[in-house]
């Protein structure tokens, strides 16, 4: 295959699917809270924003059982099935692949993200099979895409549950509360 045609057999609709709803949950995240930053450069005068997916490991841990999302432990199951891998560099500094397990420590929800988030890398950045003349083969893949829509989906619902928990809790700040111009009754903010 030459790596620049593009394969005539791969489901564009579910590639772009997949890689939107990921960018829309990844987005939320971050909108959410779900915030870390970094520096990239020493000479970087802000920091960059990343996804902390640890903190929301654990937000989500224990919530498999909550999501109304259909087919969501179907999928689950069909993707840790699946179990993308990932490239590693070998102990003799070569490129290799490697199908990874749930650590003892890892929550369910937690391995399964990793699995997502492997198969979103593995999509967006080629094949991940050492001395692979074909660079799609997660493209090909459509049950992981499939399975990893519906998961994101599951995902994006513990997300609003999270979020809507910890809004009911905090109390609305006194300086958020204005009048409504023309009369006397106070409405909340959203400046």
């Amino acid at each position: 295959m030459k790596s620049h045609v593009l394969p005539r057999n791969l489901n564009y609709n579910l590639i772009l699917g997949f890689f939107w709803k990921f960018s829309l949950f990844e987005c939320a995240l971050k909108r959410k809270g779900y915030l870390k930053s970094f520096y990239r450069w020493e000479d970087d005068k802000e920091p960059g924003a990343i996804v902390d997916w640890g903190k929301f490991e654990e937000d989500i841990k224990g919530r498999f059982g909550t999501v109304s999302v259909p087919d969501f432990k179907e999928a689950v199951d069909k993707l840790r099935q699946l179990s993308p891998g990932r490239q590693v560099v070998t102990k003799h500094g070569t490129l290799g692949f490697k199908k990874f397990s749930r650590r003892r420590s890892q929550s369910d929800e937690a391995y399964i993200l990793e699995l997502l988030k492997t198969a979103r890398n593995n999509l967006f950045h080629g094949g991940k099979a050492p001395n692979a003349e074909r660079i799609d083969e997660i493209a090909e893949n459509n049950n992981i895409l499939q399975a990893g829509i519906t998961i994101i989906q599951g995902y994006s619902e513990m997300l609003a549950v999270i979020h809507d928990e910890e809004m009911s809790t905090q109390p609305v700040p006194i300086a958020a509360v204005k009048a409504k111009p023309g009369t006397t009754k106070p409405s909340p903010s959203l400046h």
